[in-house]
């Protein structure tokens, strides 16, 4: 908790011995992050700030933030938000973080359809176990871009624009990495399973359990050896690609 303690309304008092500022029009940054903050009170009063921190409190109206225009980095998440009115007037705004609230549909994006600035909006956040109920739906992600064409990072990942291209590659390759290497460890660990050692079965071996030992391992490390064959075959097929991806990408940038 911060060092003033929980604070359930901001008051003129509170943001000037916070931001150090006489004047409450003069702050240009406030990190307000878990202080408890139910009520956002007079914050609209910060007409000059640019970036404002308000995660993890317990804000559900957002309507006195309506007066901040230079407001362009906002973070929310973690509250107890269930629709977005007050930022619709927020017309300098390029990022905003909401992963972590209580978003119920894409019709409550809508209001952030008319923010021409808005670039990168965050949703969930996987680190941190963050998310919204309407990250749930199928095709999540297209059809949040239907509402907001227009941004260019989601969540974390470049969606549109130069780079997106090579994103999508870097996350399908690690996706199909961690695939094969999840294929290659049931083959191994169900198809050449190894005995058990110094079992009661084991301690009666005769000669034929020695051999069928050996063949066994023959088996398993021949296994071994084709599914790593086969894991990095696969792997040079998505570098290839990806460098074909690269070097489209890298004409396009000159071109323009």
């Amino acid at each position: 908790m911060a060092e003033f303690g929980e604070i359930l309304h901001i008051s003129e008092a509170f943001l000037k011995r916070k931001s150090g500022e006489f004047d409450v029009e003069s702050i240009f940054f406030l990190n307000l992050s878990a202080y408890g903050i139910e009520n956002l009170g007079c914050i609209g009063q910060c007409v000059a700030l640019e970036n404002l921190d308000l995660s993890g409190n317990s804000i559900s109206q957002l309507q006195p933030l309506s007066s901040l225009c230079s407001l362009s980095h906002l973070d929310l998440s973690s509250n107890r938000i269930s629709n977005l009115d007050g930022l619709q007037t927020l017309t300098s705004l390029a990022c905003l973080n909401i992963a972590g609230n209580l978003i119920p549909s894409f019709d409550t994006l809508k209001v952030l359809s008319g923010l021409e600035k808005l670039m990168e909006l965050r949703m969930k956040d996987d680190n941190r176990r963050l998310t919204n109920p309407i990250c749930h739906c199928v095709d999540y992600k297209s059809q949040l871009l239907k509402v907001l064409p227009d941004i260019t990072i989601l969540d974390g990942e470049r969606v549109s624009g130069p780079g997106s291209e090579l994103f999508r590659m870097y996350a399908e390759m690690d996706k199909t990495i961690e695939g094969l290497k999840s294929v290659c460890e049931n083959r191994i660990s169900s198809d050449a399973k190894p005995r058990s050692w110094l079992s009661q079965e084991d301690l009666k071996f005769n000669n034929d359990d020695l051999v069928k030992s050996s063949e066994d391992f023959d088996a398993h490390s021949e296994l071994v050896e084709r599914s790593t064959k086969g894991l990095l075959n696969d792997c040079l097929q998505l570098l290839k690609t990806f460098d074909n991806q690269l070097i489209k990408l890298h004409l396009e940038l000159e071109s323009t």
